[in-house]
């Protein structure tokens, strides 16, 4: 099985504001592309597990990432050594946050501070984390799970979670 990956971040923006004569604009077109061949090395992955998932009121998940509790979409189960990228988009029709990170225990800490750091998604909004050529080291029964929570009462949130990266 081979895995091929484009991670694509960009933004596009105009600003146009009032000039006394003509227009006053003012565009920004910024992308960062990185292509992920299959592999296990260096600027390569050869994992991918991506999910729609919803997370009741108040409650929250743990992910392992390598307890092989994970699939990829045909079904085998995945255990991580690296990740290279996360993205994980809020549902437009969420009302509360979508809450990453601060596991118990084991956590995943990757991208972020310390184990008790979190990142808050809003309803649509994303989060969207790469580091393409080195990875996030995740060790088995000290750094591998990514806890992902529902902010508050009253209803379910749903997210889509994409996880690149390496077996080895």
């Amino acid at each position: 099985m081979s895995l091929t990956t484009i991670l694509r971040a960009a933004v596009v923006a105009t600003l146009i504001g009032a000039a006394d004569l003509g227009t006053n604009k003012h565009e920004i077109a910024a992308e960062a592309d990185v292509k992920l061949p299959s592999g296990t090395s260096s600027g390569r992955a050869d994992l991918l597990f991506a999910d729609e998932r919803s997370i009741n009121a108040s409650s929250s998940e743990n992910l392992d990432l390598t307890g092989g509790s994970l699939e990829d979409g045909t079904g085998a189960a995945l255990v991580f050594a690296k990740v290279k990228a996360i993205l994980i988009h809020a549902d437009d029709g969420n009302t509360n946050n979508v809450v990453v990170g601060n596991a118990a225990a084991n956590p995943f800490v990757g991208p972020f501070d310390d184990g008790t750091a979190t990142v808050a998604i809003p309803p649509g909004g994303f989060l969207f984390l790469a580091a393409p050529a080195g990875g996030w080291t995740v060790s088995t029964d000290s750094a591998d799970i990514l806890k992902v929570a529902n902010s508050g009462a009253g209803t379910a949130v749903t997210y889509r979670i994409y996880i690149i990266g390496t077996s080895a």
